[in-house]
Formats: structure tokens, C-alpha cells, sequence
């Protein structure tokens, strides 16, 4: 079965060798929020010219996060700032936050 596997090729390399080396890639990145230092190299990657990939991988992100973060943070000029897109996500942040759950002590000292 292993072989099988093998003989599928994609200009000259292992079909199989590829998926483990994308799924490797993929693991070993970031899944939490952005930083303001991130977005702040963001705004200067791309103030410099460079494309949404190359951005990713200086910052070691995958190439959608970028792409997500400068889609949903533009200003209303249509450019990225940083502070900017901090600021939208600290808003999203806020109010997509689940309500507390008050445990029974503090529902009595509440109610009259």
C-alpha cells in the first residue's frame, strides 16, 4: 500500500511526502490572536510591498490569517494601520464575550 502511495507524484515528489511536510508546516504555527507588534509588522510589510504570503511566513502565520486580519481591519481610506485593527479587534473582543454566570451567593446580595 505504501508504494501505491508513492508512485503518485507532483513535479517529481511524493504526493505523500508533500501532505506530511504541509501537515508538519501546519502544526508547528501560531493559533492564538495576533499581537500589536504582529500587526504593526503587518502595516510595515505591507507599506514595503510585500504580498500576503510572504507576510505570513515572516510572522509565522498562515497565509489566510493575514489575509483576514488586513480584509476585516481596513480604515475607512482603505489602508491597514495597526492601531487601527487593534482597535476593531479589542471591539470584536468585547462584544462577542459571553455574559458571566453569577453563582448562587452573589444572585441574593443582588436581589432585593
Amino acid at each position: 500500500m505504501q508504494q501505491r502511495y508513492n508512485l503518485v507524484r507532483l513535479r517529481g515528489v511524493p504526493l505523500l511526502a508533500l501532505l506530511k511536510k504541509k501537515i508538519r508546516l501546519l502544526s508547528c504555527m501560531k493559533k492564538s490572536h495576533l499581537t500589536l507588534e504582529q500587526r504593526y509588522q503587518i502595516q510595515a510589510y505591507k507599506e514595503v510591498g510585500k504580498k500576503q504570503t510572504e507576510i505570513a511566513g515572516l510572522i509565522d502565520r498562515i497565509k489566510s490569517v493575514v489575509c483576514r486580519e488586513i480584509k476585516r481591519n481596513v480604515n475607512l481610506k482603505g489602508k491597514y494601520k495597526a492601531a487601527y485593527a487593534n482597535g476593531l479587534a479589542e471591539i470584536r473582543k468585547e462584544r462577542l464575550k459571553r455574559p458571566r454566570k453569577m453563582c448562587p451567593q452573589m444572585e441574593e446580595q443582588i436581589s432585593p
